[in-house]
């Protein structure tokens, strides 16, 4: 999968280059399709990268919380065992 950003109202030139010997490509038959994205699909796409961000956040503030609560536990036992 490839992509590239135009501006509507552009044209745009696209060069293909097929090889001499393509049969090693004939299993998998390759197909070139150009579509358009709509604002709808980009504004799927922020959400998307946003909504990842967030999660990235919340996983990295637990994180430290956890680790926060091993240190703190690990330093009330002061690192020495008690005697009965």
């Amino acid at each position: 999968m490839a992509s590239f950003e135009c501006k509507r109202g552009k044209h745009y030139k696209l060069d293909v280059y097929v090889l001499s010997d393509s049969s090693s490509l004939s299993v998998t038959n390759p197909h070139l399709y150009v579509a358009v994205l709509d604002d709808e699909y980009m504004l799927g796409q922020l959400m998307t990268r946003l909504f990842s961000i967030v999660c990235g956040l919340i996983a990295a503030i637990g994180g430290v919380m956890l680790i926060g609560s091993f240190l703190e536990q690990r330093g009330q036992t002061g690192g020495v065992k008690a005697t009965p």
